[in-house]
């Protein structure tokens, strides 16, 4: 009885784990029925401060006036001058956030994100300002 009851346990408890992605998303999103989806359930208790010089398996594209990089680095985008200097990070949180790329006339950056709950394409400007999903 008590291994049929601990078993039981562990199912349960596999079956909070196994919740649909959709359902753990961040912010208050709907899914395609229109139905308001829960808030991503996990709360950061305190904030990531790093610096560093350096970063492996990043993306990044260069501004149409050839005077600004972007780019991502661990889920968050920054910008960063053509000449150098100190980087400014655009998109924060718990999203992942990556693969962007500038928009011909410069005015925004396209990029992927799960903020929704999947990935999907998301336009920010380039101050980091009026962010939005762009595909469903």
């Amino acid at each position: 009885m008590r291994a049929y009851l601990s078993g039981l346990a562990f199912a349960a408890a596999l079956s909070l784990l196994c919740v649909p992605s959709r359902t753990l998303a961040q912010g208050a999103a709907s899914d395609s029925g229109g139905q308001q989806l829960a808030e991503l359930p996990l709360k950061p208790d305190k904030p990531l401060r790093f610096t560093t010089d350096e970063g492996t398996w990043m993306s990044l594209d260069v501004s149409p006036t050839g005077r600004t990089i972007v780019f991502d680095l661990l889920g968050d985008l920054y910008t960063l001058p053509m000449d150098g200097g100190r980087a400014t990070r655009i998109t924060s949180g718990q999203a992942f956030d990556a693969q962007p790329h500038w928009s011909p006339d410069g005015r925004s950056i396209v990029f992927t994100s799960d903020r929704s709950g999947a990935e999907n394409l998301w336009l920010v400007a380039p101050d980091g300002s009026g962010a939005g999903a762009r595909t469903p």
